[in-house]
């Protein structure tokens, strides 16, 4: 199966790596909040924190609001990718996984638009915020993954010889 997604080039190995950028954004300084370095582990329990704890409406509601649901969209467009991996290797020739795949970018295009958003609302509410390396690289990550899954959607082709429809064997032809 991993050698079918080698052959197809780019996009498999971009979101490989991606997702590990994501991994490793959260072992590194995300911010600087109120004068406290918080990693990035640190950063998404406080935006779940924060969505419970601050009153609707505030500033820092929607920024938490906005940095929970970037992550909660991001594992959304992993699983969504991963679902899209096992759905090609079982049938070659499915919609599924293609539509999978669609999904999965416009998911992470979206967490990466709503971690924008964070950044810009806790920027412009508070003047003790200061992203560090680890928000960048969590960024990216996003970016990449939707890039390498919208990348993945337009480009996999069925293996030559099946039928449209997922079905392995091609139907027969009339004399």
């Amino acid at each position: 199966m991993i050698a079918q997604f080698q052959r197809q080039g780019l996009p498999s190995r971009l979101t490989l790596w991606a997702f590990v950028l994501y991994l490793v954004s959260y072992c590194l300084p995300a911010a600087v909040i109120s004068g406290d370095l918080a990693f990035g582990f640190e950063a998404a329990l406080l935006s779940f924190a924060g969505v419970i704890a601050e009153e609707p409406g505030s500033y820092r509601f929607n920024a938490c609001l906005l940095g929970a649901l970037a992550n909660v969209l991001m594992v959304g467009g992993c699983v969504s990718y991963s679902v899209g991996c096992v759905c090609y290797s079982v049938r070659r020739c499915s919609k599924t996984w293609r539509r999978s795949f669609r999904v999965a970018s416009r998911l992470t295009g979206l967490a990466a638009i709503c971690a924008l958003g964070a950044a810009v609302i806790l920027e412009n509410g508070q003047k003790s915020f200061e992203p560090r390396i680890g928000y960048y690289v969590w960024l990216a990550s996003m970016i990449l993954i939707s890039f390498g899954c919208w990348r993945r959607a337009t480009t996999v082709e069925c293996e030559p010889g099946a039928a449209p429809n997922g079905d392995p064997t091609p139907p027969a032809m009339d004399p």
